[in-house]
């Protein structure tokens, strides 16, 4: 229970150690590092709540609902199926490999680019 009050206040990915300062390092307990990460999470989550979260949300929540009394569940689930396929694809074929490079070669990559 305790666990879940910090995941959905926080994010999926706090820990309850974390969150209690128990980092340890070499049998010593630091509890600025945990403090540090609870400020650090709460500022993430700030400044995802005033980004395009809410509107990204609102969008695929009421689209949503009106495609599955409009064409069913089942064909939503399906048209949402090929979207992400569709995404994948794109992302496969258009956004340059970077794996095994180092930074200097993608910075030369993207000069040549416009």
């Amino acid at each position: 229970m305790c666990y879940r009050t910090y995941e959905s206040r926080l994010g999926e990915y706090s820990h309850p150690t974390v969150l209690d300062g128990q980092l340890q390092q070499d049998g010593l307990t630091s509890y600025g590092d945990g403090r540090v990460t609870v400020l650090a999470l709460i500022a993430f989550n700030i400044c995802f709540a005033f980004s395009l979260a809410p509107v990204t949300w609102t969008i695929i929540n009421e689209r949503f609902l009106s495609l599955v009394g409009w064409i069913g569940s089942s064909s939503t689930f399906w048209l949402f199926a090929l979207l992400c396929a569709i995404g994948w694809i794109w992302i496969y074929y258009r956004v340059p490999k970077t794996k095994g490079q180092t930074l200097e070669q993608i910075q030369e990559m993207w000069k040549e680019k416009p």
